[in-house]
C-alpha cells in the first residue's frame, strides 16, 4: 500500500478521526523567513554515483527508525480522536506548550485536559476508545513538551518557519475552501528552502537518490556549517514525499535551527519528530529527541 493513498487514513484518521471531511481554505500559509540564493560551502562527501547519475545514499545507524526510539521528552499536540495508546500524556499534568502571542512565538507552561469519547462499532465490532487533548485558554500551541528543560519559558523563541500544523487544521475546519492536504508543507522531492540564524545558513532540502541496493528513495537533507547530514530516508515508490514541515526556530537557544516536522517511516507509520541542534554530535547539525507515533491498521 502507498502512503500516498493512505494519507488521510495515517494522519486524519490516526490523529483527527472525523476531519476527512474538511474543505480547503484560500488562506496560504506565509514563511516566515525569506528563501535565499544560497551555495553550500565544499561538504563532506557521502555518498557515490549510481550508473542513473543518482546519488547513493544510506542512512546511519543512528538517524533510522524513529518510532523504534525511546525520548526522555514527549511530544503531543492538542486535538480530539487520539487513539488511546497514542497518547501518553496524563489529564491535569502540566507540559510547556510553544504558543503564538500576535506575531512572536513563546513557551509557556499549560495544563492539559484529557477526555475519552467511546465510539461504538457496528454489531460484533469492539468499540473504540479516543482521547482528545486540551489545554486551558482559547490559544492552542503549536505543540505540547514534557520533560524539556526550557532556557526560555515565558520568553519570546526565535522563529524562522511557521507552517500549517495539525492544530491548525481543527482551528480552521469549518472554514469554507479548506483543504488540509493543500495546506501542509511537504517535504518533496521540489522542497528546498535556506534558513539565516546565527550568522550562518541552513539548506533543507529534498532530493532523489538511490540506496545502495539500487532502490530509488527521497531523502531529506540538511546542510550548513561546512556539515552534510542525511536526516531521513524513505522508498520513492511508497511515497511522493518524506513528509510536512510544520516550524523552525530556535527552541533551545544556542542560535542554531530546530525543526519540528513530520516524518513517514514505512506505509502505516508516521512520526510527529521535535529536532534540536543542541542535542547532535560533533559531526551532525541535529537530533530527534521527542516523537508522537502514529500507526494506521490499513
Amino acid at each position: 500500500m502507498k502512503i500516498t493513498k493512505i494519507f488521510v487514513s495515517v494522519f486524519l484518521v490516526a490523529f483527527f478521526v472525523g476531519y476527512v471531511s474538511v474543505l480547503t481554505i484560500s488562506k496560504k500559509n506565509e514563511p516566515l523567513s525569506q528563501t535565499t540564493n544560497f551555495t553550500s560551502p565544499i561538504l563532506p562527501t557521502l555518498s557515490l554515483e549510481s550508473e542513473k547519475g543518482l546519488e547513493i545514499i544510506e542512512m546511519a545507524s543512528d538517524s533510522s527508525g524513529i518510532s523504534s526510539q525511546t525520548y526522555k521528552i514527549k511530544i503531543t499536540e492538542t486535538g480530539e480522536d487520539f487513539d488511546r495508546e497514542d497518547v501518553e500524556a496524563k489529564n491535569g499534568e502540566t507540559w510547556l506548550g510553544l504558543f503564538k502571542d500576535k506575531e512572536n512565538y513563546f513557551l509557556r507552561p499549560a495544563k492539559l485536559n484529557i477526555s475519552q469519547n467511546v465510539i461504538r462499532g457496528k454489531k460484533d465490532q469492539e468499540a473504540e476508545i479516543k482521547k482528545s487533548i486540551k489545554v486551558n485558554g482559547k490559544t492552542k500551541p503549536l505543540f505540547l513538551l514534557k520533560n524539556f528543560v526550557s532556557p526560555k519559558e515565558n520568553k519570546e523563541v526565535s522563529t524562522l518557519y511557521k507552517g500549517m500544523t495539525w492544530s491548525d487544521i481543527l482551528e480552521n475546519k469549518n472554514q469554507p475552501d479548506f483543504d488540509s492536504y493543500e495546506m501542509l508543507t511537504k517535504l518533496n522531492k521540489n522542497f528546498a528552502e535556506n534558513y539565516k540564524i546565527g550568522g550562518n545558513k541552513y539548506t533543507l532540502k529534498v532530493v532523489e537518490a538511490k540506496n545502495k541496493k539500487n532502490a530509488e528513495i527521497l531523502a531529506l537533507i540538511l546542510e550548513g556549517e561546512g556539515k552534510r547530514q542525511i536526516i531521513h530516508t524513505i522508498n520513492a515508490k511508497e511515497s511522493s514525499d518524506v513528509g510536512y514541515l510544520f516550524w523552525v526556530g530556535d527552541l533551545d537557544s544556542d542560535g542554531k535551527p530546530d525543526f519540528y516536522l513530520s516524518l513517514y517511516e514505512t506505509d502505516n507509520i508516521s512520526a510527529l519528530t521535535l529536532f534540536l541542534s543542541s542535542k547532535a554530535g560533533n559531526d551532525k547539525l541535529i537530533k530527534a529527541v521527542a516523537a508522537f507515533v502514529s500507526m494506521s491498521n490499513c
